[in-house]
This record gives structure tokens, sequence and C-alpha cells, in this order.
């Protein structure tokens, strides 16, 4: 019924603003028309009616989402596009090896996030392929095509740690392009990556600065890494995941020292 009204609404502006402006001499006449359209629009467009203002009713009907402002530092395709938790920030992921940070209210660039390592001064060495903040917004991790995924400071744009894992020939997140990262849902402490056929889930302890992290690493298959999932939102309700069926296959495919954590981080009951 809903998707009915917005069809007759929609066909119903469309003919007024034909009308209006075809034949601005039967206005006064269309007054019983927008008693269909929103009461919310009702009084000011009946006094343009009434006014005769054809365009002013024109542009009243118009759709009323414009642009608020264009973001323009990139220098290749944007990629990616994400409100901080915030919204107080604007994070983009482009093509030209680059993700920035903008303020949401003003459309200004706060900062590009560059790695010094790299001689361009770039955030990856490759296109950048997602950027996403942290849950408490305090940190931006970054995907790119260069295989690796970054970890940055939003306050000051800084390189805090980038995902190596040593089963990589060299030593990158990724064998391939990582197409895709973000954060565990409320936790600033858990990071899924996506990439070369894999999940890779990556945890971390926080110790008295930031830079100093214990990285724990799994190279999990997407089965592995869904039934790791269920485990957390399990934890997260307040109760324990006891395996079964395929989940306790899936589950008993991880290395020892994998499961061992993972039973002692998640509470998962494994039956003997």
């Amino acid at each position: 019924m809903k998707k009915i009204m917005k069809k007759l609404l929609s066909a119903l502006q469309a003919f007024l603003i034909s009308i209006l402006t075809i034949f601005p001499t039967i206005i006064s006449p269309m007054l019983e028309l927008p008693r269909l359209i929103p009461e919310l629009l009702l009084p000011e467009l009946l006094t343009k009616i009434a006014n005769e203002q054809i365009q002013d009713v024109v542009d009243y009907i118009r759709p009323i989402l414009k642009p608020i402002y264009t973001l323009q530092d990139h220098i290749d395709r944007v990629n990616f596009v994400t409100f901080s938790p915030d919204d107080t920030k604007i994070a983009t992921a482009s093509h030209d090896g680059n993700a920035k940070i903008w303020d949401a209210q003003t459309g200004q660039l706060l900062r590009t996030l560059q790695n010094h390592t790299i001689q361009a001064k770039t955030t990856h060495e490759g296109p950048v392929s997602s950027a996403v903040f942290s849950p408490d917004g305090t940190k931006i991790v970054t995907a790119s095509h260069d295989g690796n995924a970054k970890i940055w400071n939003t306050q000051t744009g800084d390189l805090i740690q980038t995902l190596q894992d040593p089963a990589t020939p060299e030593n990158t997140t990724h064998t391939s392009l990582v197409a895709f990262v973000t954060f565990r849902p409320y936790d600033t402490t858990t990071i899924v990556t996506a990439g070369d056929k894999t999940v890779k889930i990556w945890g971390f302890q926080t110790q008295r600065k930031e830079q100093a992290f214990a990285w724990l690493k799994y190279n999990l298959s997407i089965q592995q890494a869904q039934v790791i999932i269920l485990a957390y939102e399990q934890k997260l309700a307040g109760q324990r995941l006891t395996l079964t069926g395929e989940d306790l296959v899936t589950f008993n495919t991880m290395p020892e020292h994998v499961r061992s954590l993972l039973i002692d981080y998640l509470d998962i009951i494994v039956p003997q």
C-alpha cells in the first residue's frame, strides 16, 4: 500500500508540475489537487499556488535531496566511503592509493593517511579498496590491492600497524589484494580481512603504549570464521556456544593452538 501511495504521489507531482508550467491561468482552480500531498507540504504550497508563483511551486515539489558539498582531493576513482561512529568525520578510500579523512559538517579535508616508508608517501602502494573506522572512532583500518591492511590513528594520521602474516611469501596481510577489511561491531580489538579466497581474523591486546600489540593471527576459511563469529555473538549475549554437528567438525579442523585460544577467549564448550 505504501509503494502504491508513493507512486500515486509521484505521478500527481509530475502532473502538477506540467500543468503549472503550461497553464498558469488555471492555478486557482487547482487548489483542490494539493490535498493529496502530505499535510506538512500544504500550507506553503497552497500559498505559492494562490500567488501564482509557478517556478517556486515547481522548485518546491522537486526532491529536496541536494549535494551539501563535494569532497574533492582524490586524483582517481573513489572505491569506498563511510562515516565515523559519531558522524563527525568521513573516510574515503581511492584507487589513487590514498585514504583521506574529512570533516563531515563542512566537507573540509582533515588529513591524508601517509605511509612515509613509501616514496610517494601514499597510504598504500596500490589502490585502497576500503577504509573503516573502529567502533570507538580512534582508529581507521585500510585495505589495499598491495596485499596489506593497515591501522591508523584517526586523530594524528600516524600509521600504527601493518597486519603481517608470516605465512605469506612477503609477510603481507594476504597473498593477493585485500578486498575488504572491518572491525568487529562493538569491538576495537578484533579485525577481519578478506582476500585470496580466505578470511583472516586478527586480534590484539592493548598494552601501555598503543604501538605495543600482541597479535594473534588466524588464517581461516570462511566456514571456520563463521563458527568463531557465532561463538563471539553467544558470548556477547552472555551465553556459551556448545559445538555440535558441522560446527564441531569445522572447529576440529583448526590448528590445536588456535582451538585452545578460542576455548579460553570465547568459552566454547567442546563435547568430549
